[in-house]
């Protein structure tokens, strides 16, 4: 942590954690910043074995370590879209929108789903803090180059998450995640986890 020069750092930023979930630290005002508290949570981070509690043994291999990125846009304007491939073809993008921290519990967050025309589809039940949407997400102006990406970045995998956002008319990554929520799905009805596993060749 002390390799961190908090003074070379933006006037807004976001530190995150390579080798887990749910390890971000917004700072969208450094004049705001507790430092002491950043520090000690990021300690925490770093000592936390991600992939043993969470029952994902492909995070036990990647190295502890802190990164920033710049930070963006508050949560609850960002849309999120992730799009999920199969055997390196896109089926369907999940959107995450209204995002708003509470705590050291879940993230609250409304979820929608599309098809790759951006028609809404049924599949989706709210659970815990997620709450099902009612399809009203804007379609995003670069959809067909989001999809494009999603396809070459998804090429090599039998499964995995594209995660992009679309600000201001440009594309940005997120993160590739192969087993998200744990590979439960909680908030899909089982009939659409069946639907999607058909697709899946193994």
């Amino acid at each position: 942590m002390e390799e961190i020069d908090f003074d070379k750092l933006p006037k807004s930023f976001v530190l995150k954690a390579t080798h887990g979930c749910k390890m971000n630290y917004f700072v969208p005002d450094k004049q705001q910043l507790d430092i002491h508290q950043c520090k000690r949570e990021m300690n925490r981070w770093l000592n936390t074995t991600y992939g043993t509690y969470s029952v994902e043994p492909h995070y036990t291999r990647i190295p502890h370590r802190i990164y920033a990125e710049a930070y963006l846009q508050e949560m609850s304007v960002i849309t999120d879209y992730k799009i999920h491939c199969l055997n390196g073809v896109p089926q369907f993008i999940l959107t995450v929108t209204n995002r708003i921290a509470d705590g050291d519990r879940a993230m609250k967050a409304t979820l929608d789903l599309f098809d790759l025309n951006w028609n809404p589809i049924s599949g989706l039940r709210s659970s815990g803090s997620e709450v099902a949407g009612n399809g009203h997400i804007p379609k995003p102006a670069n959809l067909d180059k989001m999809i494009e990406i999603a396809k070459t970045l998804s090429s090599d995998f039998k499964f995995v998450r594209v995660d992009l956002y679309d600000i201001n008319n440009k594309i940005l990554f997120g993160e590739l995640t192969f087993s998200p929520a744990c590979c439960v799905f909680p908030y899909f009805l089982d009939s659409f986890n069946k639907k999607m596993g058909t697709r899946l060749q193994l």
